[in-house]
């Protein structure tokens, strides 16, 4: 009960800030007696936005949500397979950063779920585009153990602080401190996990929170480790088949 308590205040709180700077600029339009086109293109523009964050938010908060096990399969699946669907859920992201994926997951067959693989290795890369340099390179390897095969991202970015990585996997936590000015020295806002481009679904920490639900509920784990200033691995293993 504490635990849904506390979530539904941190969400409450996520849902009032974009609210409250759509209420703040539309207010300030109202009490001017004109608007040029230029001030009307802008207000407009700023409330989209807005709109998009809340679009975000309450699809992460559906997604998470919904996610109860129920409809999660354990059955063979192909971790090259997946790993090349997820790619393909943020390539227009990475090609924006002109950031290239290394891809070399080989194929390998592991107890999952196709769907919530797929999405889990798309969280990551996902977080990985946020906080990797324009031009750099990313990497998407796989591999197995005696039980277990896994797929590993590594970025390049800027990394996690030791305090904060043992919480990056609490929604809403938010350690976007070094992270965030590390990206305005590109002109990208960005948090990982809590803290990516809050216009974008996992932008409110709920993104790697819904990753490692889905990965427990394949009987699997996410495992993660980052040296500031030189980037971040994120692994996710499951049984093999």
């Amino acid at each position: 009960m504490d635990a849904q308590a506390q979530f539904v205040s941190d969400a409450s709180h996520e849902l009032r800030t974009p609210l409250t700077a759509l209420q703040t600029t539309n207010e300030v339009a109202l009490r001017k007696t004109k608007l040029t086109e230029a001030e009307a293109r802008d207000l407009l523009s700023h409330n989209v936005a807005e709109v998009a964050k809340l679009q975000a938010l309450t699809t992460a908060l559906l997604k998470l949500a919904k996610s109860d096990g129920s409809d999660i399969t354990h059955v063979p699946v192909s971790l090259q397979q997946d790993s090349s669907e997820a790619m393909n859920m943020i390539i227009s992201a990475a090609q924006a950063k002109e950031i290239t994926i290394d891809d070399n997951v080989p194929d390998i067959k592991v107890l999952g779920d196709h769907m919530a693989l797929a999405q889990c290795i798309a969280i990551l890369l996902d977080n990985a585009v946020k906080y990797s340099p324009d031009g750099s390179q990313i990497r998407l390897s796989g591999g197995h153990g005696t039980r277990t095969g896994f797929v590993r991202v590594q970025d390049h970015g800027a990394g996690i602080a030791a305090k904060d990585l043992p919480h990056i996997f609490d929604r809403f936590y938010r350690a976007d401190q070094s992270r965030t000015r590390s990206n305005k020295t590109t002109g990208k806002a960005a948090e990982r996990g809590t803290q990516n481009d809050s216009t974008q679904p996992d932008g409110y920490g709920i993104g790697l929170s819904l990753a490692k639900k889905l990965a427990h509920q394949m009987d699997g784990e996410i495992l993660a480790s980052s040296t500031e200033g030189k980037g971040s691995i994120f692994t996710i293993r499951l049984p093999l088949a």
